[in-house]
């Protein structure tokens, strides 16, 4: 997600001394506090250590304005349709096991917390019976896919990052999970990529049926980024794109009020 962020820096200067003493005072004053914002920084190299300070270190490259968090109103949104989904599981190998729902793409952990909430908070049949466990980490979720070192999961549930091409590469593994193992998925994306030809060919070509979650015109998603900056509200509309099996498509759902 693209977003600005922005900072406050010193503007005291010393009034002592010539006029040349002070305009070359002044000059080093404003140097030394320039904002550590993206984009801002005197050196490249600089400017890296000063986003990695602010988005904290990972085990991967990661962007600046990717650290947007998930806000808990879109969790509860596609509740129903992960309790629908869970009730057909338990129907369907006639078992209460754990549950365990995957997001591979971790900030700063804000993600497991939301969903352990909405999951307490819209208390199911299906929550009273299955323990349900948010498997979140900070990983590499790429290394982990080459090294076939993904953990088993029988949900993905993410907002992947909106920079480079990790909504595609995101598809690319969810649509395989989907056909080859049944673990239906809910990434939440902007609208635009359904437009994309890298969707067409990963998604429509292949037959997967999508169910799209919008949140109202009028009141769409916000996100907090971990450091308070940028724009809460995305210059695009953010909507679930919800893959399910074909067993998990042969009924109805209706959201909890």
């Amino acid at each position: 997600m693209s977003g600005k962020a922005t900072s406050r820096a010193s503007n005291s200067y010393a009034t002592s001394g010539t006029k040349a003493k002070n305009r070359k005072r002044r000059k080093i004053k404003q140097t030394k506090s320039q904002p550590d914002a993206v984009g801002t920084s005197p050196t490249t190299n600089e400017g890296e250590q000063q986003n990695e300070r602010k988005a904290g270190k990972y085990p991967y490259p990661t962007d600046y304005n990717d650290h947007f968090e998930t806000p808990q109103r879109a969790y509860e949104d596609i509740l129903p349709i992960i309790g629908y989904v869970l009730k057909k599981k338990i129907k369907r190998y006639n078992s209460q096991s754990d549950v365990t729902i995957y997001d591979p793409y971790f900030c700063t952990g804000r993600a497991a917390t939301l969903l352990n909430a909405t999951f307490e908070q819209h208390t199911t049949g299906n929550k009273r019976h299955t323990n349900i466990r948010i498997q979140h980490e900070k990983r590499d979720f790429y290394q982990d896919v080459r090294q076939n070192n993904t953990p088993q999961y029988d949900i993905l549930v993410t907002n992947p990052p909106y920079s480079g091409d990790h909504k595609e590469r995101c598809l690319e593994y969810v649509v395989d999970q989907l056909k080859n193992n049944q673990r239906p998925f809910f990434l939440l994306m902007p609208n635009y990529v359904a437009s994309k030809e890298y969707f067409r060919k990963i998604v429509l070509e292949e037959k997967i049926q999508i169910v799209f979650i919008t949140p109202s015109s009028k009141h769409p998603y916000e996100y907090d980024h971990p450091e308070g900056t940028g724009h809460e509200t995305s210059p695009f509309a953010s909507v679930w794109f919800c893959g399910l099996s074909c067993g998990d498509t042969d009924g109805t759902w209706k959201k909890n009020q």
